[in-house]
């Protein structure tokens, strides 16, 4: 796929009118479903609200209605009456089938066409059970299992308990009493129509809702209107935490209302809002591709005559990327293109003048530069390596052996070393630290018998150091200076060292000498030699100089040079560098001596 960048100026037009149809109809939609949400969702958790409110009213006289007709029916078949002639009976009383018959005859005239529910169990005090007539197996086993917990044995005193089966069926549970004497003969247990308690009839034809009934200890007894997998325990959590709305297997807008004990919960799933969401991205996306497609035709018309003259200045523009500075570009329009054009024109002539200009100056200045650290370097190289004095150093070896002074021949063999050492040296673009510091000690040892005990010039090199390779002649400069200028009249240290330091070569060479002024360091360190006299002996400070255009010659900004000193106390010389152990190591950095 090719990237932005490389389409034409025509394709981008349209691409950008496309992009902003595209974004306008997009905001436009969001909006549209925002606004359409929010008023759908407002309105429908209003009706939820009412419609909970009115169900749970509903459900509350539902409730006490089958509730207060099942005690009706006990007082009215003389149900009770019968629990009472038959409390001191046994299976092998006299009359006990007869008390039998008529109280099955009594509990079956308590279902009615017009009840509330449609099964009864009756269980009672001694122990004895009875169901009336058609009652199924299951009725039985979930009946005698409620009488089972303690808490629905244990006597209500006339209030209605209400429980939930395993299957979902509710049961409306009572005491019977006997009026004349009083005396609680058991527990009655009736399986109520559900579709009685709580339907939510035509209320719900819009809101596609369901409604949960839970009772005071927040276990739902019925659910009214979508059967929806988990709605019960939704409700419960709800009506738990009082949450507004419930993230499960779906997301549920809820409203709770609550009264005389019982707590309806209402459960809006929020399924019926995406379709809204979905007509109004679907209309709006309908929309927004007709336009871009009307409008990337209008596009196509009004650029093609821009693009012509785009296209001629692209492929003027193309030929002089090439190195054709001499073409020049027609102008065939006076609008801001051909302005463009004609720019460019004069563009392409001054860029032509600048860079004959520049590259004879780069030229002049190239040539110049190369030629001062040539004769720099060279004039440096023959400071310190006259061959013709090899043979003069033996001539005065030989004298002073003739002579028994060993102490000149040990000066002079010193002297002769060092020369041959740097002659070996020069040969070399780069050297070991140690064959380096080698070199340095003949030389400090020269100096040292000059000025005697009063100067020390410890060496110190760390094993990862000692064979990183370093320029030929590159520090020789900086001991000289530190043996010139950091000489006092009473004792002298000149101290070099040179360590690996997180891969880099630090080699530090500090006298306490009497240092210099903070404006002498910068003018060395900016490259301005200076003549200046210090015991006796005049510094140009060519030699620092030199020291530092090699290192940026070499290494460019990967070497550093610091200076630092203070009147009276001494000078601190430290050079920086890549550590390596191989001119092809150093290669690999992109530095290389010219």
């Amino acid at each position: 796929m090719k990237k932005y960048g490389a389409f034409s100026y025509r394709v981008k037009l349209i691409l950008i009118w496309c992009v902003v149809i595209l974004l306008i109809t997009g905001l436009v939609s969001l909006a549209l479903t925002y606004s359409a949400t929010r008023q759908m969702l407002k309105d429908q958790k209003a009706h939820l609200e009412l419609l909970t409110e009115q169900v749970l009213i509903n459900f509350i006289n539902q409730t006490e209605a089958v509730s207060r007709q099942l005690s009706n029916q006990i007082n009215s078949t003389g149900l009770s009456a019968q629990l009472y002639a038959m409390r001191n009976m046994t299976v092998d009383s006299n009359g006990y089938y007869h008390a039998t018959q008529s109280l099955l005859y009594a509990l079956n005239q308590i279902i009615t066409a017009q009840a509330g529910y449609d099964a009864v169990y009756l269980h009672l005090d001694q122990g004895s059970s009875f169901t009336t007539a058609y009652a199924s197996a299951e009725f039985r086993r979930e009946a005698a299992a409620l009488m089972e917990q303690k808490e629905l044995r244990d006597t209500a005193y006339g209030r209605s308990q209400w429980r939930t089966s395993e299957n979902g069926q509710v049961y409306l549970i009572r005491d019977v009493y006997n009026p004349n004497p009083f005396r609680h003969m058991g527990k009655l247990v009736a399986r109520v129509k559900q579709e009685e308690l709580g339907s939510l009839g035509s209320y719900n034809d819009s809101l596609h809702c369901a409604v949960a009934f839970l009772d005071e200890d927040g276990r739902t007894l019925t659910v009214s209107g979508e059967q929806r997998e988990g709605v019960a325990q939704a409700a419960e959590e709800a009506a738990r935490t009082g949450a507004s709305e419930l993230q499960g297997s779906e997301k549920y807008y809820v409203s709770i209302q609550k009264q005389d004990g019982w707590t309806a919960v209402g459960l809006l799933p929020e399924s019926i809002l995406r379709q809204v969401r979905r007509t109004a991205v679907l209309t709006g996306t309908l929309t927004g591709l007709l336009g871009a497609a009307l409008g990337s035709l209008l596009v196509l018309m009004v650029t093609e005559r821009m693009t012509r003259q785009i296209h001629l200045l692209v492929g003027s523009v193309d030929e002089a990327a090439a190195g054709n500075l001499e073409l020049r570009v027609p102008v065939v329009s006076g609008d801001e293109i051909g302005k463009l054009a004609s720019h460019f024109n004069r563009m392409l002539e001054r860029q032509r003048r600048l860079l004959i200009q520049v590259r004879e100056e780069e030229t002049r200045k190239n040539r110049a530069e190369y030629e001062m650290l040539e004769y720099k370097y060279r004039s440096l190289q023959s400071q310190i390596n006259p061959h013709f004095i090899y043979n003069a150093m033996e001539m005065v070896n030989a004298l002073a052996k003739i002579d028994g002074n060993t102490e000149i021949c040990e000066v002079v063999q010193h002297i002769s070393s060092f020369f041959r050492q740097n002659t070996g040296n020069m040969q070399k673009r780069f050297i070991p630290v140690k064959r380096e510091f080698d070199s340095l000690k003949q030389y400090a040892y020269i100096y040292r018998h000059i000025h005697g005990e009063k100067l020390e010039t410890p060496f110190h090199c760390t094993p990862g150091a000692a064979f990183a390779l370093i320029p030929t002649m590159i520090l020789q400069p900086v001991l000289e200076n530190a043996l010139v200028h950091g000489v006092r009249t009473e004792h002298s240290v000149v101290d070099i060292s040179a360590r690996d330091e997180e891969g880099r070569l630090v080699i530090r060479v500090q006298d306490n000498g009497e240092g210099m002024p903070p404006e002498r360091v910068e003018r060395i360190l900016s490259g301005f030699a200076e003549e200046s006299e210090q015991n006796g002996r005049k510094s140009t400070g060519i030699g620092m100089r030199n020291v530092r255009d090699r290192l940026q010659l070499i290494y460019g900004s990967a070497a550093e040079l610091r200076i630092e000193s203070q009147v009276g106390e001494g000078t601190v010389v430290t050079i920086l560098l890549p550590l390596a152990y191989e001119e092809k190591d150093w290669n690999l950095h992109g530095g290389q001596e010219e």
